[in-house]
């Protein structure tokens, strides 16, 4: 059997059953696991109900936890904050260098959701992720520990100096903000102004890494 298994050349049939398969059992011994405890927790006297209800409210928490645990644990890295329709070569770059760590890396997307209420509908999600980096809204940049290792600065900005006039009208393209705007004016008032500057402090802050020596 190979050390490694070429998923560009490998059969596919060889493939299912090296990698596929023991995941599928593996899943499934997890699920079984977690489902026979609960079968026990469920018959405890008296308490049976509450102490199922509490392992359904901590578990996932607990998951969430060990998640980020395992990720800091092995090496991880944030690796990079894209948005697609921003910038493509951006977001190929950023792939491109997280396969080739050797460890676990981390990519943030911006990702327009239908309960954000964009006007003119999910069909503009490329558009919305553009404007959202032209107003500041959201920033792009990337992070490679290997350029450390060549004396430069492993964090690159790649977003452009943000049209920050333009903050307040991207908000009022969702709908999600509009209703808070109608519903509660004040409070709406006071928290767009706190994620405006927010935005600024994020990217200044940015800016600051991007110009560290090393």
């Amino acid at each position: 059997m190979a050390a490694e298994n070429n998923l560009g050349k490998d059969k596919v049939s060889r493939l299912v059953w090296r990698i596929a398969i023991p995941s599928m059992l593996g899943q499934f011994v997890s699920v079984l696991y977690s489902i026979v405890d609960r079968i026990y927790i469920g018959h405890i006297p008296e308490i049976g109900t509450a102490a199922l209800t509490g392992v359904g409210i901590t578990f996932p928490i607990i998951t969430l936890i060990s998640a980020f645990s395992s990720l800091i644990a092995m090496g991880g890295a944030p690796r990079a904050s894209i948005a697609m329709g921003a910038d493509k070569q951006q977001v190929l770059k950023a792939f491109r260098e997280a396969e080739a760590y050797k460890g676990p890396s981390l990519i943030i997307a911006y990702a327009p959701c239908i309960n954000h209420g964009i006007k003119g509908g999910m069909t503009r999600t490329q558009t919305v992720g553009k404007e959202a980096v032209a107003c500041g809204y959201w920033h792009l940049w990337h992070y490679n520990p290997e350029l450390a290792e060549q004396g430069k600065n492993p964090f690159v900005l790649d977003s452009k100096e943000p049209d920050w006039s333009k903050f307040r009208e991207f908000l009022m393209k969702e709908v999600r903000y509009t209703s808070l705007l109608k519903t509660f004016p004040a409070e709406a008032e006071e928290l767009f102004e706190a994620a405006e500057e927010n935005a600024k402090w994020r990217y200044a802050g940015y800016q600051r890494l991007s110009k560290m020596e090393y």
